[in-house]
C-alpha cells in the first residue's frame, strides 16, 4: 500500500507545502496587542521562516531540480515528508482543535494585523518559485476550505504556546527527515535578521529566540547594541536624517540615481504630485503586507467608496486626474499623428479594445505613474488612470519599491509588490470571461511587465526596453504620486522658488543640473474624514478582494 507521500507524488507534496506556507496568513492580533501576546506571534513567524528555509533549500516547488530529486526520488522520504507536512496542515487548520486545545477563536473586527518581519526575505524566495511552480501545475493547487481561511485571534495564551511547541517538534522532523544542516539555517536566518531596520522588532525577535534559538538571540542583541551604540534608532530612521541627510528619506542615493536616470531615458519632463503622508497611518490598521495586493485594489470601482485616494473623487475640472489631463494635452500634441494614420478627431472617442487594427496603432501616447507601495499612493494612481486613460492615451501604474511613503519601510517595497503581482495574477486566474465585472477595474492598469522587472530581474533575459509594450508609445510621460516629505531626495536636486507643497502639481526639467523646475498647479485633496472615517473604510474594503494574493 503507497504510503502518503507517495501517493500524493512530487507535485501533490509541493502543493501540500505551499498550503502550509499559507495557513500560517491567518493566525493575527489586535493592532494593540499585549508585549507577551506580540512575542508569542514572533515565535509563530519564527517557525514559519523555518518551514520556509527548509522548502526553499530542498526546492519542494521545483520538483526537477538535483536538491528535491535526491529527496523526492526515494519512497520512503516522500512518504515520511508527506506525513508531516499532512500534520503541519492539520495542526494549522483544525478549527474544532484551533479553539478546543489551543485557545484560539475566530475574530470578526477586521481590525487585524499579522507579524511576519522575520519571514518575509524567505517569503520573497517562497513566491518567486510559486509563480514558476504554479503555471503549468495549476489544475493540481487547491484553494484552502473556508474553515483554514479563519482569522484566528490568541485568547488563551498559555495554549498557544503549546500550539508553538508542537508546531516546532513537527517542523524539527522535517529537518530530521532531510537531514538539513543546522549550518544552513543559521546562515539564513541570522543574514535576515541582520536586515532588520527596526529596534522594536530586533528586540521582540531576541526576547522570542533566547530559549530555543539561543545563537540567533545573540546575534540580534549584538546588533541591537550597536545600533544603541550608535544612536541610531532605526524605528525613526526618516527622522533622524531629515536635517542630516535629507536623500536618506528615500532608497540609497545610488538607487535613487538609477530611478531618474530611468525617467530621463524617456523624457527630460517630469511631473510631481505631491501628497500628504499615507492616510491609514492613523488608522486602525495601517497598510499591511501580508493583505496589500487585495487592498490596492478594494472598491476602486466604487468613487463614493474608494477608501483612501489622496485624490477627491467628484470629477471637475479642478480634480487630480482632470488637472493631469489639462497640463499633459495630449490631443494637441497628438493632432498631426492621428491625422498621419487617417484618424478623425472623433476617433479618440470611437476606438475600442476590440478593434484589432487599433490595438496593433495604440496607444500613440503613454503616460506611466510611478508611486511607492503604499495603498493610498496607488490607489490614487489607479482613479487617475480610470478616470482618463483611454486606448488612444494609455495611463498605467508602476509601483516602486525605490520610491518610499510613510506606511513603508525599506525591508517592505519588495514584499509589496510582489503582493501587488499576486493580487493581479489571481484576478486574471478567477476571471471567467473577457469582460468579468467582478475584477475590479484598477487591475489593468498595473504595468504587470514592470512588476516582473523589478521582481525577477535577475532571471528575465531582457530589461523593460528590449520587452517592449503593446502599441507605438512613441510619447512618454513620467509623473511621480508621493507624499511631500518623501520625495526630498527628488525635490532636492531641483532649482524652484521653493520646496513643493502638500496638493501641488510640479514640473521639472532634468538636463543640466540642478534642475528647472516650475509649480503648474493644484488639485483638490479628498476630505476623508467628512463622510468616511477611516475604520469605516477599512471595513468596507475588507471583502473577498481583500484576499487576493495576501
Amino acid at each position: 500500500m503507497a504510503g502518503v507521500g507517495e501517493a500524493l507524488g512530487a507535485i501533490g507534496l509541493a502543493t501540500l507545502f505551499s498550503t502550509c506556507v499559507e495557513c500560517f496568513n491567518y493566525f493575527k492580533a489586535a493592532q494593540r496587542m499585549e508585549p507577551d501576546l506580540e512575542i508569542l506571534l514572533v515565535k509563530l513567524d519564527i517557525e514559519k521562516t523555518r518551514l520556509l528555509v527548509w522548502g526553499n533549500t530542498l526546492a519542494i516547488l521545483n520538483p526537477t531540480a538535483s536538491e528535491s530529486c535526491k529527496y523526492l526520488s526515494d519512497p520512503s522520504i516522500l512518504d515520511l515528508i508527506g506525513r508531516n507536512l499532512t500534520s503541519i496542515k492539520s495542526l494549522l487548520s483544525n478549527a474544532d482543535q484551533l479553539v478546543r486545545k489551543y485557545g484560539l477563536v475566530q475574530d470578526t473586527t477586521n481590525f487585524q494585523r499579522g507579524i511576519d518581519f522575520v519571514s518575509l526575505n524567505s517569503m520573497l524566495i517562497f513566491r518567486a518559485s510559486f509563480n514558476r511552480f504554479k503555471g503549468p501545475n495549476a489544475s493540481a493547487l487547491r484553494k484552502p476550505s473556508l474553515l483554514s481561511r479563519f482569522i484566528w485571534a490568541v485568547h488563551n495564551k498559555e495554549a498557544f504556546r503549546g500550539f508553538i511547541c508542537d508546531l516546532k517538534d513537527l517542523i524539527d522532523g522535517l529537518y530530521d527527515i532531510a537531514h538539513l544542516s543546522k549550518e544552513t539555517l543559521d546562515a539564513t536566518v541570522e543574514s535576515d535578521v541582520r536586515s532588520i531596520e527596526d529596534l522594536h522588532q530586533l528586540r521582540l525577535f531576541e526576547e522570542a529566540t533566547e530559549d530555543s534559538y539561543r545563537a540567533w538571540s545573540e546575534v540580534a542583541s549584538e546588533i541591537t547594541k550597536k545600533s544603541e551604540t550608535d544612536t541610531l534608532d532605526r524605528r525613526n530612521i526618516n527622522e533622524q536624517y531629515w536635517n542630516e541627510e535629507p536623500s536618506r528619506l528615500g532608497a540609497d542615493n545610488h538607487e535613487i540615481d538609477d530611478f531618474l536616470t530611468e525617467m530621463k531615458k524617456a523624457s527630460n519632463e517630469l511631473l510631481i504630485v505631491a501628497t500628504r503622508p499615507c492616510l491609514r497611518i492613523g488608522s486602525t490598521r495601517p497598510c499591511a503586507t501580508y493583505q496589500f495586493g487585495g487592498e490596492c485594489f478594494s472598491e476602486i470601482t466604487k468613487p463614493a467608496s474608494l477608501p483612501f485616494s489622496h485624490a477627491a473623487v467628484y470629477d471637475t475640472s479642478f480634480s487630480l486626474p482632470r488637472r493631469i489631463e489639462g497640463l499633459i494635452d495630449i490631443k494637441a500634441n497628438l493632432k498631426d499623428a492621428l491625422y498621419d494614420i487617417g484618424a478623425t478627431s472623433s476617433l479618440w472617442e470611437e476606438v475600442t479594445d476590440f478593434n484589432k487594427v487599433a490595438k496593433a496603432i495604440f496607444p500613440i501616447a503613454r503616460t506611466i505613474l510611478y508611486c511607492a507601495p503604499c495603498v493610498c499612493s496607488i490607489q490614487t494612481s489607479l482613479w487617475i488612470c480610470r478616470t482618463v486613460s483611454s486606448t488612444v492615451h494609455q495611463y498605467s501604474v508602476r509601483p516602486d519599491d525605490r520610491l518610499r511613503s510613510s506606511c513603508c519601510a525599506t525591508q517592505d517595497g519588495m514584499a509589496r509588490l510582489q503582493a501587488i503581482y499576486d493580487a493581479v495574477k489571481s484576478y486574471e486566474a478567477d476571471a471567467s470571461a473577457v469582460r468579468d465585472y467582478r475584477v475590479p477595474e484598477g487591475v489593468k492598469h498595473i504595468d504587470m511587465m514592470w512588476l516582473e522587472e523589478r521582481l525577477y530581474r535577475d532571471d528575465l533575459e531582457g530589461s523593460m526596453e528590449t520587452q517592449g509594450q503593446s502599441g507605438s508609445s512613441t510619447n512618454i510621460r513620467n509623473i511621480i504620486v508621493g507624499e511631500t516629505e518623501h520625495l526630498q531626495p527628488i525635490t532636492k536636486k531641483m532649482a524652484g522658488p521653493r520646496v513643493p507643497r502638500e496638493t501641488e502639481i510640479w514640473k521639472l526639467v532634468m538636463t543640466d543640473p540642478p534642475w528647472k523646475a516650475k509649480l503648474i498647479g493644484t488639485f483638490t485633496a479628498r476630505r476623508l474624514n467628512k463622510y468616511i472615517k477611516p475604520e469605516t473604510a477599512l471595513q468596507s474594503s475588507d471583502g473577498e478582494d481583500s484576499n487576493a494574493g495576501s
